[in-house]
């Protein structure tokens, strides 16, 4: 679903043209090699099961790609870390820490770890 939306969300102009001030006029720029859509060609055994020879893609779309990748494989050990601290400490939920919000805060604990980690690597490699 994210290669759609980037692609879907990277062809409108309000959001890829960057924005000098606040005005509602046309937007007339060069969005950037990120989101000019690149051809590929398909190998032989994938057009062989499809009609297509190639295809279209916004390098956007690969960064999506990797985003959504990364979140998959990493949140579960967010999550497994967390229930691993809840059982060292013998706490039943997070709910102490925010009274009455038990159920969300152990909702969200694998998602703030994965982020922590998110940016870990975006600063450290790009």
């Amino acid at each position: 679903m994210h290669m759609q939306l980037a692609n879907i969300l990277g062809r409108f102009r309000w959001l890829t043209c960057p924005r000098k001030d606040l005005s509602t006029g046309w937007l007339e720029c060069d969005p950037g090699l990120l989101f000019k859509p690149e051809n590929y060609i398909l190998p032989g055994w994938i057009s062989q099961w499809f009609p297509w020879k190639e295809i279209s893609v916004l390098p956007v779309q690969w960064h999506a790609l990797c985003f959504g990748l990364f979140a998959s494989i990493i949140a579960p050990f967010g999550g497994f870390f967390a229930s691993g601290f809840k059982r060292a400490f013998k706490i039943k939920d997070f709910g102490d820490s925010i009274p009455g919000h038990g159920g969300i805060t152990d909702r969200m604990d694998c998602q703030v770890r994965k982020w922590n980690l998110f940016i870990l690597v975006n600063v450290v490699f790009y």
